[in-house]
């Protein structure tokens, strides 16, 4: 965990360190966080996320995974936050993938098929077509 008895904790960024890998309960017990950086981690990938961001609880959050190498979305390291984000009524919830070169292949079939409006990444574009992550399905 990033933190034991913080409960109140808002902001978190780890920014520029080389990061590899997200522990699995690295934001448990972190219920108000809503801005979470892990920008300019060009060795972090999606796989080294895994399970991480499953213990976020905040609708609001706003996560910063721009200048990474998470290039795929992965419904296992992503679809809990974006049940999460589409079911909350005034959710403003999104991540942002700027200078994120994303591989649009099957792995975002489970986005076209069960959120086709989402709005939940926020600056995804698949390399390639250069097409916005919205417009592909």
């Amino acid at each position: 965990r990033i933190c034991f008895n913080c409960p109140s904790l808002i902001s978190f960024s780890l920014i520029s360190s080389n990061l590899l890998r997200v522990a699995d309960n690295a934001f448990t017990g972190l219920p108000l966080l809503k801005l979470l950086s892990l920008s300019n981690n060009t060795a972090l990938t999606h796989a080294g996320l895994g399970s991480s961001l499953h213990s976020i609880k905040n609708p609001g959050i706003s996560i910063y995974l721009q200048y990474t190498n998470v290039r795929n979305l992965d419904e296992h390291v992503f679809r809990p936050l974006v049940e999460m984000f589409t079911a909350a009524e005034s959710s403003s919830g999104r991540i942002v993938m700027t200078e994120v070169k994303l591989n649009c292949g099957c792995d975002v079939k489970w986005i076209a098929d069960d959120f086709p409006s989402q709005t939940v990444f926020y600056n995804a574009f698949c390399v390639g077509t250069l097409s916005a992550l919205a417009e592909v399905g």
